[in-house]
């Protein structure tokens, strides 16, 4: 494990990073506290797998998880996480015995294999979706909600781009989008079966609009859950 901080998209504003070598490659975990500024300056392992990761943001010191998500023998703790898209989630073995965790939506995007205690497991989530994580030892559930990216405003009559996955799907694997107007009393289709990662959308009348995307397999007509809904509140021109 590594830990501080990057520069995204070669901006000035630095953000905290974490990242975990799997014996084959490096990949980043999760998403660190705070926006911009964010620095870590130390990370530590704990025996029965746990991590750990300090620093700090221009107003207060903060501590990062570097396992978010604990395995027992009784459950998931926490039994829900998020993160950014294209953060690798990582899951530290508390239990005892081995432990096994798959996709629980059958679409077979991940499956650790049997995991002692001690161990850990990172799967790397591009896509806007919510998870299904499952352990096969206990059978207990837990889930990872990753969001669609917009903009922090937008204005009437003017494009805005709503980014639903970090990377173009594998083969026969799509994207679906939907979209919630301020005149809507819930969610309806704006982007189905999509290959590409983004789109831009134009809204007609000021007010707040959701967005929220799932990953589908059109082979065999598995999917994830809807991903937590993010909005962008627009305003007139």
């Amino acid at each position: 494990m590594a830990a501080g901080y990057h520069y995204p998209s070669g901006t000035s504003d630095y953000q905290g990073l974490i990242e975990h070598y799997d014996g084959q490659q490096w990949s980043r975990v999760s998403r660190v506290q705070g926006t911009s500024y964010t620095y870590l300056a130390g990370i530590t392992a704990q025996p029965g797998g746990a991590g750990w990761a300090v620093g700090n943001t221009l107003t207060t010191t903060i501590a990062e998880s570097v396992c978010e998500v604990q395995v027992a023998d009784v459950g998931f703790t926490p039994s829900s996480t998020s993160a950014n898209q294209g953060d690798s989630v990582g899951w530290s073995i508390t239990g005892s015995g081995t432990h096994q965790l798959v996709d629980g939506s059958g679409m077979q995007l991940f499956d650790s294999g049997s995991r002692p205690t001690g161990g850990s497991f990172q799967v790397t989530l591009n896509a806007a979706a919510t998870y299904s994580v499952v352990d096969l030892a206990t059978n207990a559930s837990s889930s990872v909600g990753v969001p669609v990216k917009l903009p922090a405003s937008g204005r009437t009559g003017m494009p805005f781009t709503v980014t639903w996955s970090a990377a173009a799907p594998a083969q026969s694997f799509v994207f679906d989008v939907q979209v919630r107007t301020p005149s809507d009393t819930g969610f309806h289709n704006w982007q189905v079966g999509q290959t590409n990662v983004a789109a831009t959308y134009v809204p007609s009348a000021p007010g707040s609009y959701s967005f929220r995307a799932r990953l589908r397999n059109s082979a065999n007509g598995a999917f994830s859950r809807w991903s937590p809904p993010r909005a962008v509140t627009v305003t007139n021109l």
